[in-house]
């Protein structure tokens, strides 16, 4: 992962947010339909304005 290197080298704070809206067929039985991921990107991208709002709060 290079921008762990540049990271690492500059000393900047860094974090990754990641949003899952299509879980591995390891670990649902079933089929996902497309607005079963619509429904789960709707919702975490709620999720992730408030995690990002919160830190940027923190400043």
């Amino acid at each position: 992962m290079p921008q762990a290197t540049l990271v690492r080298e500059f000393e900047i704070i860094y974090a990754r947010l990641a949003l899952l809206v299509d879980p591995s067929p390891d670990f649902v039985e079933r089929d996902i339909t497309m607005a079963e991921i619509k429904a789960a990107l709707v919702s975490g991208i709620k999720r992730v304005k408030r995690v990002l709002s919160t830190l940027l709060e923190a400043g």
